[in-house]
């Protein structure tokens, strides 16, 4: 009826099964938080493998173990952002 009268019709049209699964599937704030607090935790926990990845990374640099550039490739980032981490 909404993609009829032309509401949010792109949107459902693209999330339609989606929209229609959550109509059908019972929700609750218990379930809700609870995700929500594995999605937080798995985003820290990603964060700070990256965190400690890139300290890794600068001090290995530092130490003259690798070279910035090698540094700054492993770390996905142009070679002078990755210096600035490094002074």
């Amino acid at each position: 009826m909404c993609i009829q009268r032309d509401v949010m019709k792109g949107f459902l049209q693209e999330h339609g099964a989606e929209v229609e699964n959550m109509l059908y599937t019972e929700w609750n704030i218990d379930d809700m938080c609870r995700v929500a607090r594995e999605e937080g935790w798995e985003d820290g926990l990603e964060q700070g493998w990256e965190r400690g990845r890139m300290e890794i990374l600068v001090n290995l640099v530092k130490q003259k173990i690798l070279s910035a550039e090698e540094g700054a490739r492993q770390a996905h980032m142009p070679e002078a952002e990755f210096l600035a981490l490094v002074n």
